[in-house]
């Protein structure tokens, strides 16, 4: 089982590198086509169950992108640490999680952000009470979006999974 699921990483990663190219080609992605598109960037590396590989390719992303809005660079960041809590890198992801939050919202800009951003680095500390701090400011904010609903949902998820990794959430998660 180990050998099959490492020949399906590397054929993916053979695809993935024909697809994208050299990694100048995903620096110059638009910040739209790196993080967001489900089929560029770093989320083929993500799918293939390469999470270390895919924050590189954010930190690298970032590194090269210093101009980036704060709201595209706290995604990302963000990004970068969920990848490297599922691969069960605590402290690095911490790191991450401690440099995402956004202090420039646009007005479309989800307004429970930050406190998805409190909420994880909570759960990754074992703080179950900033969970549910972070839940529960993110519920009473006015005028939630659909995306603020997920997040809030994201952060009960968290709550209800005291004892559990990060990577056991995520795959409890991917299964429903």
């Amino acid at each position: 089982a180990v050998m099959r699921h490492f020949v399906t990483v590397m054929f993916l990663l053979v695809i993935l590198l024909a697809a994208c190219g050299s990694e100048e080609d995903y620096l110059e992605l638009t910040w739209m086509e790196f993080d967001q598109d489900p089929s560029r960037g770093w989320r083929p590396l993500a799918l293939a169950g390469d999470y270390a590989g895919a924050a590189k390719m954010i930190e690298n992303y970032l590194a090269h992108h210093s101009d980036l809005p704060d709201a595209q660079r706290g995604y990302s960041t963000l990004h970068a640490g969920q990848l490297l809590a599922i691969n069960g890198e605590t402290d690095r992801a911490i790191a991450f999680f401690e440099k995402a939050s956004v202090t420039h919202m646009t007005p479309e800009f989800p307004r429970t952000f930050n406190a998805l951003v409190t909420g994880e680095l909570s759960f990754l500390r074992g703080n179950m009470a900033g969970v549910r701090a972070a839940r529960d400011e993110a519920a009473a904010m006015p005028g939630l979006t659909m995306r603020d609903s997920m997040f809030i949902e994201s952060l009960g998820v968290l709550l209800e999974s005291e004892g559990k990794t990060y990577r056991q959430v995520f795959e409890d998660a991917m299964e429903e």
